[in-house]
């Protein structure tokens, strides 16, 4: 599971399991607004695939989904905001808040590695003039140019 696109922050992992559910998308597009993946009423996930690892159900799209739709959930039979329920975990950056604000006990921001981390000093910059804020929080900053402001450490 996963490590398909780019292995740069981690390999596939070996999953074990049973599967649940096997369905061919489209889900719902859930996201306020139609963002997150076009303005249409559907979008296109491919094969999704519901594994149960132990009591964590794993869900599993052929094609990636961007946003946080609850949809691809329903679409292989599990309630996310159900009382069976306890965790909802998406690998999702943004709009994770809108769709799941009010439905949920609580949020957590997890700061995972990968290419959408939000710690943008964990990745390995080379080519990129310093000092940078945020790569190098003990500069100082003021607005103008020259002797009048701009970046110092």
């Amino acid at each position: 599971v996963g490590g398909k696109v780019d292995t740069s922050f981690g390999d596939p992992v070996e999953v074990e399991g049973t599967v649940l559910a096997r369905v061919d998308g489209p889900i719902e597009n859930c996201a306020p607004g139609g963002a997150f993946g076009g303005t249409g009423p559907t979008i296109e996930t491919g094969l999704l695939v519901c594994i149960a690892v132990g009591n964590v159900r794993l869900v599993l799209s052929e094609r990636k989904v961007q946003g946080p739709h609850p949809s691809i959930f329903t679409k292989v039979g599990l309630d996310p905001f159900g009382e069976a329920t306890k965790v909802v975990v998406l690998k999702s950056g943004t709009g994770w808040q809108t769709t799941y604000e009010g439905k949920c006990a609580a949020m957590i921001r997890a700061d995972c590695p990968g290419p959408m981390n939000y710690n943008v000093a964990s990745f390995p910059w080379e080519q990129v003039a310093r000092p940078i804020y945020p790569l190098d929080e003990a500069m100082e900053w003021a607005a103008g140019a020259g002797s009048e402001g701009g970046a110092r450490l």
